[in-house]
């Protein structure tokens, strides 16, 4: 009757309120924690498939309806960043007298031709019926697992809708959800004992090139730089004797000499060996008590024709394919030299005279050395001195001792016996990656030397982490299947953890 009572102007405003209200598309979305009810995400079929499944338990609480209304409800699956979004599942629930209109309409094929969010009754769900138990109110699908859906947001929209069909308001509810994947939580750095050896040997090698007149084999102390070339070949030998103190036995010397490939082979042969001779006569007249403790030697190698082809191969030498190929294509030093002497004129031959064969008129000093094993109270003191000395045992005994153990960063040792082992030791390869991992997250260091041990099976579960650590979530779980396959451990318990 107040109404009644109101002035015309007043109604219309009210009436155009109204009509704004129920026409209004949507209102603001209101977003909640977590979704009410009871949320399953899993991943099966080895992690390809992911099931999304979501009980409404107790709909009424949090989604009431009034018995004239029909509520709307879709689940979406989005990305963290909102980059993807798919459908997981839609559902209609109506009250008691809008499903009996819903029915009355769709049989008298009055429901819009269509066009209603309710083309059938199949996807309506009486609320009475939820009620008493006869049926779910599930919202589900099971989809391809795909990467972006790792910390995904689940959502659900509530869309009211009046009974002229009219959405009337919407809520929404949102939580994060967190997918089994494989991640740093699964991740295990083994530091793997190498075998110990009862007997190390070490070897000290020094290059010299004393400069002798042509075709003679005299040593002239003052001749180009042979001062300076000479005193070298000392400071190598007092610094190989003084090893001793560090527990290195000097077994073995040995002088080796060689030649540059020009000129007459038996003749270079001849001289390359009174050479080698004069030097190991210097080194007798200098350090007198050296032959007394080691077997001292002598030989020529004559013309290092495989240095030179190592040396022009290195090059940046146009012609450096044409000189390789007559090395490899003749045995003997005259087809060699004189197809080598044709080549543009005689120009690469005085390239190779002037430039690439006097490295080659060398002496090379080896000296063979039998080491103790050490204490473990020494390896931190011979490390620094001379890591050379030590085993790869002994460097992982060092590293165990005096830096896992103690909680600090061991990356500088195994980085070492890297170095030392680890072009054909795939425990080195291994340790060290795993220190690069475990101690400095550089993933892409540690997977660049894991790559060249793909071979050995050990490499895989270390190759997950790293590619995990990288972002690269497909190729990781690749290589965690792998390594599991293998019956690797750790790889099978992450599995357990994804699949579950």
């Amino acid at each position: 009757m107040e109404l009644l009572k109101m002035k015309p102007t007043w109604l219309i405003a009210l009436a155009l309120v109204w009509a704004t209200y129920i026409n209004t598309p949507l209102v603001q979305a209101q977003k909640q924690a977590s979704l009410p009810g009871k949320v399953v995400v899993t991943r099966t079929d080895a992690g390809k498939v992911l099931q999304v499944r979501y009980d409404l338990e107790n709909i009424t609480k949090y989604y009431p309806i009034a018995d004239s209304e029909l509520l709307q409800l879709r689940l979406a699956y989005s990305s963290n960043d909102g980059t993807h979004k798919v459908l997981i599942d839609s559902l209609f629930v109506a009250g008691s007298s809008r499903y009996k209109l819903i029915n009355r309409r769709i049989a008298l094929g009055n429901a819009k031709n269509g066009n209603a969010p309710y083309p059938n009754m199949a996807n309506i769900v009486k609320l009475s019926a939820i009620k008493k138990g006869k049926e779910e109110a599930v919202l589900q699908r099971t989809l391809p697992f795909e990467r972006w859906m790792l910390d995904g947001v689940l959502s659900v929209e509530q869309v009211y809708i009046g009974c002229a069909d009219c959405k009337m308001r919407r809520q929404l509810f949102e939580q994060t959800v967190e997918i089994p994947h494989f991640n740093k939580n699964h991740f295990a750095y083994h530091f793997i004992a190498p075998k110990a050896v009862a007997q190390k040997e070490y070897k000290e090698d020094f290059s010299s090139r004393v400069r002798f007149q042509q075709g003679k084999y005299e040593l002239l102390r003052n001749f180009e730089n042979n001062t300076r070339e000479l005193r070298s070949i000392n400071d190598f030998i007092n610094k190989a004797l003084a090893l001793a103190s560090k527990g290195a036995t000097l077994r073995k010397a040995t002088l080796t000499g060689y030649a540059s490939p020009e000129g007459e082979f038996h003749k270079n042969q001849i001289l390359s060996e009174q050479r080698t001779e004069t030097l190991l006569n210097y080194v007798k007249g200098q350090f007198p008590t050296l032959q007394k403790q080691v077997q001292l030697s002598a030989k020529s190698k004559g013309e290092d024709w495989d240095g030179l082809r190592k040396a022009v191969s290195e090059s940046r030498q146009p012609w450096k394919n044409q000189v390789v190929e007559i090395i490899d294509r003749y045995k003997t030093d005259i087809e060699r030299e004189a197809d080598i002497k044709a080549l543009d004129g005689g120009a690469v031959y005085n390239t190779l005279l002037n430039e690439f064969y006097p490295p080659l008129r060398r002496t090379d000093f080896t000296f063979a050395f039998e080491v103790r094993p050490y204490k473990v109270e020494e390896l931190p003191d011979i490390f620094d001195a001379k890591p050379a000395l030590l085993s790869h045992y002994e460097m992982f005994e060092l590293a165990q001792k005096y830096y896992i153990e103690k909680n600090t960063d061991p990356t500088k040792v195994f980085a070492t016996a890297y170095e030392f082992y680890g072009k054909t030791d795939v425990i080195a390869t291994l340790n060290y990656a795993n220190a690069l991992m475990r101690y400095h997250s550089d993933a892409k260091k540690a997977l660049d030397i894991l790559n060249g041990i793909q071979h050995d099976e050990r490499s895989y579960f270390p190759i997950a982490m790293a590619y995990e650590m990288l972002g690269n979530h497909a190729l990781a779980e690749e290589w965690l299947h792998k390594a599991a396959d293998k019956g690797d451990t750790d790889a099978q318990k992450a599995l357990q953890v994804i699949n579950q």
